[in-house]
């Protein structure tokens, strides 16, 4: 009998306890329609001219994690910055989750809602002025021929080039560029032989890949741009690697993705390595020696992160001070335009701040802090930094955020 009472005042208690959470917690949100449709932007603010180079932003607009509203809000909050080119990532694992071989339609592959929410920003993209960038990314489980998504290369390359091209058609005179994979040089993205630095069998793999990719988009838009998936750094030994490939033909723009370590340098610093900004001019050299000295060069991705460095972070996990961040940007576009006109677009990483969960809180820190908007869409200085220089000409003086190791600044 006691025990009977034990146990019906344990289920009491749990039911209680279940009420109170009930009552504090609020609903799970409904998930919104994966389409939608702007509220009609505002003019555009009137900019001294086209910039040189063209000026773009990374967004992760395509992810769950942000609202329809928060799209809209974000996109007007470029525009008005004078900002002219958008990059949007588009995991091909979620787009096409199912393999085509599977169904009788290749329609049945694809996850329509994740290509609706794509058209629909790029639609709100384009009403807004902004030209758009798409790099394709993330191979799906039914490719890679493992148990889930793998940031290996997919067993067959036609099934990737037959995606940029349904791609490409499907977003004909939507898209204005194409970008074959996100950093193949680094095994966070793209590892064909399972070590942790680039080798010959990455650099063969993504030269399979991108002879597959290119051709498919040029058929399905031939107006389209065909980008190089830019390597982190200025990374001339992987370039050299897949021209030995023999790729020289298959991309219409070079592009590079020049972070510097240690993290926190100025954009100016060039200490011969490959992790300076200025070793794009080595980048440049390389393309002449093999013939590609007309095409240009786009920054798909730069920046620096704005936070405070504890102490023993690592050099690649440095920050700056918030205003130097947006110092350091503009100086970036005037470096561009006085020393290396051949670079004719550069993408800023990121749009807004991030909450990045999962990680050592030095990890999460840097990775969280490089957007031009705090998380709330609030300026951080690194907007209105470049705001004021895109709408009229300011430029901000030199000065440099403290930074270990900074000679030849």
């Amino acid at each position: 009998m006691a025990r009977r009472v034990l146990i019906v005042a344990l289920l009491l208690a749990i039911a209680a306890v279940a009420l109170v959470r009930l009552h504090r917690e609020p609903p799970p949100r409904p998930r919104e329609p994966f389409a939608f449709t702007c509220p009609a932007p505002a003019p555009s603010p009137p900019a001294l001219a086209e910039p040189a180079p063209a000026v773009g932003v990374n967004t992760h607009l395509l992810r769950d994690d942000t609202r329809n509203a928060t799209r809209c809000a974000l996109l007007d909050r470029l525009t008005a910055a004078g900002v002219t080119w958008l990059r949007l990532d588009l995991r091909w694992s979620e787009a096409q989750p199912r393999d085509p071989a599977s169904g009788d339609r290749f329609a049945d592959s694809l996850d329509r809602g994740r290509l609706a929410r794509l058209g629909s920003t790029v639609d709100a993209a384009r009403a807004r002025g902004l030209r758009v960038l798409v790099v394709v990314f993330a191979t799906p489980q039914w490719a890679s021929g493992g148990p889930v998504e793998s940031a290996g290369p997919p067993l067959d390359a036609a099934g990737y080039g037959r995606f940029l091209g349904f791609l490409a058609s499907r977003y004909r005179g939507r898209v204005d560029a194409w970008q074959v994979w996100n950093e193949p040089n680094e095994s966070t993205f793209f590892d064909a032989d399972g070590e942790a630095s680039f080798s010959a069998v990455d650099a063969a793999a993504y030269a399979t890949l991108l002879r597959r990719a290119a051709p498919a988009v040029r058929r399905g838009d031939p107006d389209a741009l065909v980008v190089l998936g830019g390597p982190s750094y200025n990374n001339v030994p992987w370039l050299e690697l897949i021209y030995a490939q023999g790729v020289r033909g298959l991309f219409d723009v070079m592009a590079v993705q020049p972070y510097s370590i240690p993290s926190c340098r100025a954009p100016e610093v060039d200490d011969g390595s490959i992790y300076v900004l200025p070793a794009v001019s080595r980048v440049r050299a390389l393309m002449e020696r093999v013939g590609d000295g007309a095409l240009p060069i786009w920054f798909t991705e730069f920046g620096w992160s704005s936070h405070a460095n504890p102490p023993l972070a690592p050099d690649y996990r440095l920050g700056v001070p918030e205003q130097a961040q947006g110092d350091y940007l503009v100086r970036t576009l005037v470096l561009l335009r006085e020393r290396y006109p051949y670079v004719e677009a550069a993408f800023w990483y990121r749009d807004r701040d991030a909450v990045i969960d999962g990680q050592d809180p030095t990890e999460a820190a840097h990775l969280g802090g490089f957007g031009l908007l705090r998380r709330d869409l609030a300026a951080k200085p690194a907007y209105r930094t470049l705001r004021a220089y895109l709408l009229t000409g300011t430029v901000p003086g030199r000065r440099d955020a403290p930074c270990p190791d900074a000679a030849g600044a």
